[in-house]
């Protein structure tokens, strides 16, 4: 039986492979179990409050940590095994894409919440936050070109003349909108 074991397939074993699976499905199996018991408890808790503020969070970590932690364990896993360096380059481009996603995700989110909780307190709050549709749309476009900019740029990607034909073609739309703009900065001003 430890002749099985010892055979090597892709510059490893069958005993490095089954650690390495053993990692990845006992850790996810932790994360699940620490994800149902902190999230419960912090619900329950977060019942008794009487803001939202909690609740978002409680629902970010559940959304957006867990997630990143659960990657971190395949992460790990796999890493425990000698690969090649394409597929060394492969484990990190999807890491990087993948992070990134759950960062921006949870940007998005808190900026949408910050400007949605900031309206809410204003004049005839709920009427207002379905005319930000399109002000939250031009904001998450914003972030997420700075996340892929950001992304590329990591990967050793010249982001500089993208940069730079976004403002020139940015510029000539926003003189083609300067109406459009104008009425819009006027709306949040009143």
């Amino acid at each position: 039986m430890s002749d099985f074991f010892d055979q090597v397939y892709y510059h490893n074993t069958v005993r490095e492979y089954l650690i390495a699976m053993a990692i990845i499905v006992g850790g996810t199996i932790v994360v699940l179990a620490l994800k149902k018991a902190i999230i419960q408890r912090l619900q329950s808790w977060a019942a008794k409050t009487p803001g939202t503020w909690d609740d978002f969070i409680i629902e970010s970590f559940s959304r957006f940590v867990f997630p990143i932690l659960m990657w971190t364990i395949v992460y790990w896993g796999v890493h425990t095994l000698e690969l090649s360096d394409q597929t060394e380059r492969a484990i990190r481009i999807a890491t990087s894409i993948i992070l990134t996603y759950y960062f921006l995700r949870l940007v998005s989110s808190v900026v949408t919440t910050l400007l949605k909780s900031g309206v809410r307190k204003r004049e005839h709050g709920e009427e207002k936050i379905k005319q930000l549709g399109g002000l939250l749309m031009v904001i998450n476009i914003i972030i997420w070109f700075l996340g892929l900019v950001f992304l590329l740029s990591n990967w050793g990607i010249e982001v500089t003349p993208i940069i730079a034909g976004l403002g020139i073609g940015g510029i000539a739309v926003a003189l083609a909108a300067q109406n459009i703009l104008g009425d819009l900065f006027g709306y949040f001003v009143i």
